[in-house]
């Protein structure tokens, strides 16, 4: 909470600077022949060599426009240099930072940019080319997408005779209670699975549920539909059927590292796991000889409709409005998003491609085979991406902290939505007002 305001704070400040100053410049400036322009991002380590790789064969390709990075930007840094109106020519953020920055006017409309490089919006994933778009204008450029999946352990689903992942939530817990382990002491040695491992997941089930979050409409807050109340219930249902809560949790303060040999999934301590996309990279990483599938996430019964159903969240590229080489700086983002630099890039950092044309193509999958699944549900799935407003962090907050309320039996799951109505909706109706 305490970042959440000195975020917010720094928004302020950035809308108050906009507001005065109305930096407009779209002017080049260069060093001789060369404009050199600044890229920060938020990666490090082995995604950030990767990267750096991408943005040396941009710089070997031309002359005219020289590209130098600062990587692992974190948000707040990104938002203070914007701040003291030293901001880079590029950044990359996560998908609802756009529409926030957007709405201060503290982002470069690209519409004429894109229409000028004949950049192709039907070309990407339509879920995530609107998470970059704010008032019917676009000032973000889809770069990454994770979607979600459910991981199974082949050989711990064999032990107890199954063959195939679970298709629906009901099929789920039975194979659930398969292959869940207890020692002579009646403790856990192994689950079969709980909805809060990695992490409580607010948005993945809502929407294989078919809930949504925003009404843009009515202007109405929707987390309190049946459908959101019945994801809710069921993922509750993790720790009831057929486990003891109280011995759960137990058994999952043992559990290792995400990141590393020990993540539950690589332990054998857990069969069923959804995860991203990347977790294919980690697998290849922390436990290669794993005997496991990758399959749809399982849909209500009687619900076929919802099949194949998820999350779908993005990082945009960005070009902030004090840049004062937008031009150049847009022909770099221009080049990121084309199909080879592209999918080299997602095929090493476990990332799925935003662009129709490098999905489509073959040699993706030749570069990233793991990803197959991924790809398809991508292209075919039916997936949905959190709302674009202004509010996205705060409601995505609130949401995570009610659950957290939920899964301790503080609230009900009725309770927990109405909680989180009663404290969003103000920042709805400041909104509206100042749009």
């Amino acid at each position: 909470m305490r970042n959440l305001k000195k975020c917010i704070g720094v928004l302020l400040v950035i809308s108050m600077i906009f507001s005065i100053g109305g930096c407009k410049s779209t002017s080049k400036t260069s060093s001789g022949n060369v404009t050199t322009i600044s890229f920060w991002h938020v990666w490090n380590g082995s995604e950030g060599e990767m990267l750096q790789e991408i943005v040396d064969d941009f710089n070997n390709s031309q002359s005219e426009i020289k590209v130098e990075v600062l990587e692992n930007a974190t948000t707040e840094k990104q938002l203070t240099a914007i701040t003291g109106g030293n901001p880079p020519d590029v950044g990359y953020l996560v998908d609802y930072r756009i529409s926030k920055l957007a709405s201060i006017g503290a982002l470069t409309e690209l519409d004429s940019m894109i229409e000028e490089n004949k950049m192709d919006s039907a070309n990407c994933v339509p879920e995530l080319w609107n998470l970059g778009n704010y008032g019917g204008k676009q000032y973000g450029i889809p770069y990454t997408m994770d979607s979600y999946m459910l991981y199974y352990n082949k050989d711990l689903l064999e032990e107890v005779g199954l063959t195939e992942p679970p298709k629906t939530t009901s099929e789920l817990f039975e194979y659930a209670e398969k292959l869940t382990k207890l020692d002579k002491n009646g403790e856990y040695t192994q689950l079969g699975f709980i909805s809060d491992i990695p992490w409580i997941d607010i948005l993945n089930w809502a929407f294989v549920y078919g809930a949504d979050f925003y009404d843009s409409e009515n202007d109405k807050l929707t987390c309190d539909s049946q459908s959101n109340i019945d994801a809710l219930n069921f993922k509750l249902r993790s720790y009831q059927e057929p486990y003891e809560a109280e011995k759960v949790r137990k058994f999952k303060s043992g559990f290792g590292k995400y990141m590393s040999p020990n993540n539950p999934f690589f332990q054998n301590q857990l069969a069923l796991d959804v995860e991203g996309q990347w977790f294919t990279t980690f697998i290849d990483k922390y436990a290669p000889d794993i005997n496991y599938g990758i399959a749809p996430m399982p849909y209500p019964d009687g619900r076929p409709e919802l099949a194949n159903g998820g999350q779908l969240q993005g990082g945009m590229l960005y070009v902030p409005k004090g840049s004062k080489k937008q031009e150049a700086a847009f022909k770099f983002i221009d080049y990121l998003v084309s199909d080879e630099p592209y999918m080299k890039f997602c095929a090493g950092k476990g990332s799925i491609p935003t662009t129709y044309s490098a999905l489509d193509n073959p040699k993706f999958l030749e570069l990233a085979p793991a990803l197959e699944p991924f790809v398809e549900i991508a292209k075919n799935g039916n997936a949905h991406a959190f709302p674009c407003i202004p509010f996205a962090k705060e409601y995505c907050d609130e949401l995570n902290l009610q659950e957290e309320k939920f899964y301790s039996f503080e609230v009900t799951a009725e309770e927990a939505m109405a909680n989180v109505v009663k404290k969003i909706k103000p920042l709805v109706d400041e909104w509206v007002k100042t749009r």
